[in-house]
């Protein structure tokens, strides 16, 4: 896979240009978390949060219903990010 193909799979918009050496850029691609993963992990959070739903009876939320699917599971349908971003990446080495 080309580098740009690896940043389109993490959700880097195609207008986010990543400076650096090769080696620096491919390290920041691979270390990060996918931005549609994100939001839907944020997304379903906050619902819960402002629904209160802590299983209706006041008993602690369990972790694996966060991630049911809801009608909100669309999120690969929404906007990305469109600024022209840059990412300077460098890296200090000893």
């Amino acid at each position: 896979l080309t580098t740009r193909e690896r940043a389109t799979i993490q959700t880097f918009p195609e207008n986010f240009h990543l400076v650096g050496s090769k080696t620096d850029v491919e390290q920041v691609i691979g270390n990060a978390v996918p931005v549609k993963l994100a939001q839907y992990v944020a997304e379903r959070l906050r619902t819960h949060i402002a629904a209160r739903q802590i299983n209706g009876d006041g008993s602690p939320l369990r972790q694996s219903s966060l991630f049911q699917p809801g009608p909100e599971a669309s999120y690969a349908s929404k906007p990305h990010v469109t600024d022209h971003s840059t990412l300077e990446v460098s890296r200090t080495r000893p």
